[in-house]
């Protein structure tokens, strides 16, 4: 009787470690929810100007799904992250952009899809990273 105890406070405490972790994990989610605008890029060995950019946006809202916009074109999928990156999953391509304060840096986005580099920085709107 008492490895059965022992093993159901085990299994408990398991719960509650998990249940905690993923507590955690949403609250970072929340932090980057928003909307992320476009800043600098670099495509083809060009470097993008602001206005070359503007239309394009990334939007992360707090269900995990993502938006993808880019003038008139938009796409949807989902999003989920790490400490130090963020995925944004559209069919069965998975873009993965590094976070900073504020902003995420997709490098080789889209690679294998276009062909070449497309380096991509977004700032989120509303704070001092979206300033030049």
């Amino acid at each position: 009787m008492k490895r059965y105890s022992l093993a159901f406070i085990l299994i408990m405490i398991s719960l509650l470690i998990c249940l905690a972790c993923s507590g955690n994990g949403r609250k970072r989610d929340e932090a980057l929810v928003g909307k992320y605008i476009a800043v600098s890029g670099k495509a083809f060995g060009l470097d993008l100007s602001r206005d070359e950019m503007k239309g394009f946006t990334v939007e992360l809202n707090a269900d995990g799904q993502a938006k993808l916009i880019a003038e008139d074109i938009r796409v949807e999928g989902k999003w989920f992250n790490d400490n130090t990156t963020v995925t944004v999953k559209v069919d069965k391509v998975n873009m993965v952009g590094t976070l900073g304060e504020d902003t995420i840096t997709f490098d080789g986005f889209l690679k294998d899809q276009v062909g070449a580099s497309i380096d991509l920085q977004f700032a989120r709107e509303g704070t001092d990273a979206l300033k030049p």
